[in-house]
């Protein structure tokens, strides 16, 4: 996994730290009201979660959508 370094924001939204792809989540979002965000890496895109987590992960989170 290549992490992505520098800014991670675009139009004020956290971009992914694996993919680079934009995130549904503010960059001012708390990250206890944010899924797929990992401690001391960032914010993970749902693909990238998917990916590196498993479908574990999609499931519990279309269960609290």
């Amino acid at each position: 996994m290549e992490m992505i370094t520098g800014t991670n924001s675009k139009n004020g939204y956290d971009l992914c730290v694996s993919c680079g792809k934009q995130t549904r989540y503010p960059i001012n979002t708390p990250i206890d009201a944010r899924y797929d965000y990992v401690e001391g890496a960032g914010q993970l895109c749902e693909d990238c979660s998917t990916k590196t987590f498993g479908l574990e992960t999609k499931l519990e989170r279309s269960k609290k959508w």
